[in-house]
């Protein structure tokens, strides 16, 4: 009888063009509770743990080389969130080199919406230049 749990992901992330498609921007998203699970050959049934930090940055890392497999050099990659995701999933997008660049207040549910991106192959910036 097997005795070892093999933890995994519920789910990998989506990955979708942003608006008109024409922007280079991907959208990654189905951002779940953080959590890994495995089956129980003793309980005969699946358990749940949380993932680790470095879990969470192999498991973005997934997400981001779906992105880039395309034939773009130069894009972008945004993340959304809500604050629960949020605190479940910041510091791991930050070690991906994920900045939030802004919070809003969705309309529809009042939930804060974390926005971050990631973008790939910045072309250099002129000394004259700003990114604010």
């Amino acid at each position: 009888m097997k005795t070892d749990m093999e933890w995994e992901w519920y789910d990998e992330l989506s990955v979708d063009e942003h608006g008109g498609q024409c922007c280079g921007i991907y959208h990654l998203f189905d951002f779940y509770d953080g959590q890994l699970q495995a089956y129980d050959y003793k309980k005969h049934d699946y358990v749940d743990r949380d993932a680790t930090l470095n879990e969470k940055v192999e498991f973005i890392a997934r997400g981001v080389k779906i992105c880039t497999r395309s034939n773009h050099e130069r894009m972008a990659i945004e993340v959304t969130l809500i604050q629960d995701q949020r605190k479940t999933w910041e510091r791991a997008l930050q070690r991906c080199g994920f900045r939030r660049v802004f919070r809003f207040v969705n309309g529809n549910t009042g939930n804060t919406v974390y926005v971050y991106f990631l973008a790939t192959n910045q072309p250099e910036k002129k000394k004259t230049e700003s990114l604010r």
